[in-house]
């Protein structure tokens, strides 16, 4: 029986999706710079023109990876995506947040080793600008809506610390408290746990 147009779109979305991974796996492995088209072909089991197929550039590629990624932290924020911070829904975010890292640690090891790259990192800036500023002005929001004093520089600095935490997280996993941590950041902002 012939394929329906469905079937097709599955198979086009399994096959960019392996793409993605392997090329994900390769670029934390190797370095961006370091790693060509051919090698993603050839780690993958297809030809090189194929990939071309599915991203314009190697760059798209990238960014397509970024947007993957960033796309699952974003899903676990906000989870009814109102514009408005609960009590409930930050405390779900930061339990979400390492067990992103941890799960998708090659991901995370490969953002921030690009961040550090400046002309790589001017490549991915504006997506990762949108998301960053839907962040902060969410949890602006929220520091307003506890009083807290500048709530602008409190997000920011908060936003700021997830980074750090993130990046010490992904190098030493295995020395780093993440429930204490946890638990500190909602006694911080005064936030009784529920889970």
């Amino acid at each position: 029986m012939p394929r329906t147009p469905e079937q097709y779109e599955q198979i086009r979305k399994g096959k960019k999706l392996h793409i993605c991974e392997t090329a994900l796996e390769l670029f934390a492995q190797n370095g961006y710079h370091a790693t060509p088209i051919s090698q993603i072909a050839k780690e993958a089991n297809i030809s090189k023109g194929l990939i071309y197929n599915y991203f314009e550039s190697k760059e798209e590629l990238l960014t397509n990876i970024i947007d993957n990624g960033f796309n699952e932290l974003i899903d676990n924020f906000d989870l009814n995506k109102d514009n408005i911070l609960t009590d409930e829904e930050f405390e779900f975010f930061l339990h979400s947040m390492f067990k992103i890292l941890d799960s998708q640690r090659s991901f995370w090891k490969l953002y921030f080793s690009l961040m550090l790259q400046s002309s790589i990192a001017q490549i991915i800036e504006p997506k990762v600008k949108v998301w960053y500023d839907m962040l902060t002005s969410v949890l602006e929001d929220f520091f307003k809506r506890r009083n807290v004093k500048n709530a602008r520089t409190e997000a920011l600095t908060f936003g700021a610390m997830l980074d750090g935490l993130s990046l010490d997280y992904i190098i030493y996993p295995n020395m780093f408290p993440v429930d204490d941590i946890i638990n500190h950041l909602l006694e911080k902002y005064n936030i009784h746990k529920k889970s």
